[in-house]
Order: C-alpha cells, then structure tokens, then sequence
C-alpha cells in the first residue's frame, strides 16, 4: 500500500478530525459486536477454544491502539476487515456451488447459505448484521484517507515496526478464522450433507 503524503494542511483539519471520529466508530461497534458475542457463546456453551480468546485479545487490542491513533491498530482491522469478507466470500461461493452442482433448489440453496452467514453460532439475522458491520467497516477504514489522517505528524522511520506488529495481530486473528470462520463451517456443512444424502435411503 503507497503511502500518501501526510504534511498537514489547514484544510485537511477538518477531514482529519471526520476520518478519525469515522475510525471511533467503527472501534466502538468491533467492541460491542465481540464482548455480545463472546458473553453470548459462553452462556451457551460454557467455554470457547483458546485461540478464539487469544484472537479476541489481540482483536481488541487491534481496537484500542486505532482509537489511540496508533497506526498499527489501523493496519490490523483493515486486514482482519478484507481477510473476513473474503472468507466469507469464498464460504457463499462454496456451498452456492455445490448446491447447483448437486441440483439442489433454491431453497435449499438458500438453507445452505445461512450455514456459513451464521458461523458464529447466533443464527442468521446476527450473521447478516456482521457482514453489514464489516462492509461498513471496509468503507470508513478508506485506506488512503485514514492513512493520512493517523500518519500526519508522525515519524514515517517507524512505518516498518507499525506494519510488524499488525502482521502478527492479523496472523493470530487469522488462525482462529480458519478453525471455525464462514469457510470452515461451510466445508463442515457440506461434509454432513454429503454423508447424509449417501447414507439415505433410495427411493
């Protein structure tokens, strides 16, 4: 990613202040949606893996240093934002073709289709609110934009050190993804699917 020039101009003050207050927000919605979720899944099930808490820890710690326009905070949900939307691309593609594949219905298709939407396990309404969180996500945390607005008056020397510690935030986040994100759960529902229908019997 090129980084834009961030001399400040007094022009720019007020479009850094929207970009900044832009990036709180969506701070402050990542929090509430995983605190919800985290208290919600426990009450469930009573206990979660330990990568998910340990993604949780380095997630929220991701948020904290944005909301303290630590640029490293910044990188890191940018990352976690595309890499989910991506996963969870790949997860609708998946179990989108194999129901055509397998001449299934639309409706069944479309039952398919709520499986990985909800992978976090609080149905599908939960599901359809996070994807709408991250492509709003996605929109505020305009790469060139926030850039500018967090880098202005720092040291561009650091730059390196910033993207280190938001690769290794983003490695964890993506460890737990693949346990039990969208596209594992789709490749799960399929495998039960498929062994459903060999073991059913012929009409």
């Amino acid at each position: 990613m090129s980084q834009p020039d961030t001399t400040p101009t007094g022009s720019s003050s007020k479009t850094r202040a929207a970009v900044l207050s832009g990036v709180r927000v969506v701070a402050f919605l990542w929090v509430f949606d995983n605190v919800y979720w985290l208290a919600v899944r426990v009450s469930q099930t009573g206990s979660l893996p330990r990568e998910v808490w340990v993604a949780a820890f380095f997630m929220l710690a991701a948020i904290w240093a944005a909301l303290h326009h630590r640029r490293w905070g910044w990188y890191a949900m940018v990352w976690m934002t595309y890499v989910t939307i991506a996963d969870m691309s790949l997860s609708l593609l998946i179990v989108g073709g194999y129901g055509i594949v397998t001449g299934h219905t639309l409706h069944q298709i479309g039952r398919l289709i709520e499986i990985p939407i909800g992978f976090v396990g609080l149905g599908t309404t939960f599901g359809l609110l996070n994807i709408a969180l991250w492509i709003f996500s996605a929109y505020l945390l305009d790469v060139d934009r926030a850039y500018v607005a967090l880098a202005e008056g720092k040291s561009s020397r650091v730059a390196a050190a910033q993207w280190g510690i938001a690769a290794i935030v983003v490695g964890v986040y993506l460890l737990a993804l693949l346990n039990m994100g969208p596209t594992r759960t789709a490749l799960r529902a399929i495998a039960g699917h498929y062994h459903v229908e060999r073991l059913a019997p012929r009409r």
